[in-house]
């Protein structure tokens, strides 16, 4: 028994130190402590804390985290975070409030045709944003859909983060630095602002810089060398004088545009700063600019403001790679994939169950593979495999049914529910009176069925050959296939 308690002992002690070189690979685990602020926006009172409440309460995301509560006075300092961006110093202090490694905060706005959800992991320590996500959504209800997804994504997410060691660092600001000629004025600065925070999101999710989104000493940079700027080219002496002043206190400034870019880009301790810049009539472009020479290291013109994610995910691949076509074919790809993998509204999955008819075939084995070609449209096909015939002198009965479905799927956040008709050709063989048989006979069945969130999945058929009718009622599981999946 000793000897035994010693073994269990040992693989404990294996397994506790397997676990954690897997976290610590990771870059996160049960040492970093997360606090998840309620989400800014949103269309109806309490619609954040319930996006909040929802991830805290996540397994994907308590199974990487040690969770800290939020108590009235971290709730009360984040009720003053900016909703217009991602402020990293705002959130950052409210971390160190709650005492936690990282926080997750977010947003929920109007943007174009539909609503878009941002949520974002903010590093205490540096004010970095570690990884993020976003999605559109229409309603309330699509919102809810989106939790299960949004949590499982979020987790991914953070656990492939690189570390921030030896990237080179990335400034975000709403605030466009026109370098050549002036930023045009916009009838909707919240949509620029929209699109350079989704923007951040993918390229700390990329893993090539570390993003720091720093709104406020960014523009507090940009107002005091506006501020000096003016005084400069001023005619009148005192104020010229005044600026001569600053600039023996303060060292000279560059009054062109790529000062200003320098001026923000230095207030932030980065590298290279991002800037969104509307050019008139709805296009604008995105640059990268190195911060000390304010020179393009990257740089993409859009035609008109893209009205939901998907448009914007291009732009963020070519700012990645823009001198390499191939990897941006490649990307792009990539982001389509995942946005119809990751669509609530389309079930793409793998699944087997095992059921019976309460007839013949008595014990029923089906597996299948579920496609999405359109929102809310499954197609469903499989195989069913029936053993053992309630009718009496029959022997060695064994089927096989390929089937087709079409079916009509209504997600939910805690699952889905689908109904549906098809059908197939029933292949049956059998013993009767020491002889064997063959029958085939097309049948044409209805289905409903409940999948839930875990992947258990509860259905009933009812199928006809048009001259009697059996039921077929199964208990299995699907597993979903989902954006990331393969890559933990």
């Amino acid at each position: 028994m000793e000897g035994m308690s010693i073994r269990r002992l040992f693989a404990a002690i294996v397994l506790a130190a397997s676990s954690a070189g897997v976290l610590v690979q990771a870059g996160v685990g049960y040492e970093s402590s997360l606090v998840v602020l309620p989400f800014l926006g949103g269309a109806a009172a309490g619609e954040g804390d319930e996006v909040a409440a929802f991830l805290s309460a996540s397994r994907d995301i308590r199974s990487a985290f040690r969770m800290i509560d939020l108590s009235a006075e971290i709730r009360a300092e984040a009720a003053g975070l900016d909703t217009s961006f991602i402020d990293a110093d705002a959130i950052a202090a409210v971390g160190r409030t709650a005492g936690s490694d990282l926080v997750l905060s977010g947003q929920m706005r109007q943007h174009g045709n539909s609503n878009i959800i941002v949520a974002h992991f903010v590093e205490t320590e540096t004010g970095r944003l570690v990884a993020g996500f976003h999605a559109d959504f229409r309603n309330n209800r699509e919102l809810r859909i989106l939790l299960p997804d949004m949590a499982t994504r979020l987790a991914l997410a953070i656990t492939e983060s690189p570390a921030a060691d030896g990237l080179p660092s990335l400034a975000v600001s709403p605030i466009g630095f026109a370098v050549e000629g002036r930023v045009a004025e916009t009838a909707d600065p919240q949509a620029v602002d929209t699109i350079a925070q989704i923007l951040a999101i993918e390229i700390a999710n990329a893993g090539r810089h570390a993003v720091l989104p720093r709104h406020r000493v960014m523009r507090a940079a940009v107002e005091d060398w506006e501020r000096r700027t003016a005084l400069l080219e001023n005619d009148g002496d005192l104020a010229a004088l005044l600026g001569q002043l600053l600039d023996i206190l303060d060292g000279p400034i560059d009054i062109s545009t790529g000062g200003m870019v320098t001026a923000a880009g230095r207030a932030a301790e980065s590298d290279y700063v991002l800037s969104v810049e509307p050019l008139g009539d709805g296009s604008f472009a995105v640059r990268i600019l190195r911060t000390e020479t304010a020179e393009p290291v990257a740089s993409v013109e859009v035609g008109e403001t893209p009205h939901d994610t998907a448009g914007i995910l291009p732009i963020a691949s070519l700012l990645a790679d823009p001198d390499s076509p191939e990897a941006v074919a490649a990307i792009l790809r990539r982001q389509r994939v995942e946005a119809v993998l990751g669509d609530p509204t389309r079930f793409w999955g793998l699944g087997f169950s095992v059921g019976t008819t309460l007839g013949a075939p008595r014990l029923v084995g089906t597996a299948h593979v579920s496609l999405a070609p359109m929102p809310s449209l499954m197609i469903r096909l499989g195989c069913d495999m029936g053993f053992i015939s309630d009718l009496v002198g029959i022997a060695d009965y064994v089927s096989f049914y390929p089937f087709a479905h079409a079916a009509f799927l209504l997600p939910f956040w805690w699952g889905s529910l689908y109904a549906g008709a098809g059908g197939g050709v029933m292949i049956s063989r059998y013993n009767f009176d020491g002889l064997s048989y063959e029958r085939v006979a097309p049948l044409a069945d209805i289905s409903v069925g409940l999948i839930l969130a875990n992947g258990i999945e509860l259905s009933y058929a009812l199928r006809t050959d048009f001259s009697s009718f059996n039921s077929k009622i199964s208990v299995g599981y699907t597993f979903r296939i989902r954006p990331g999946v393969g890559r933990r």
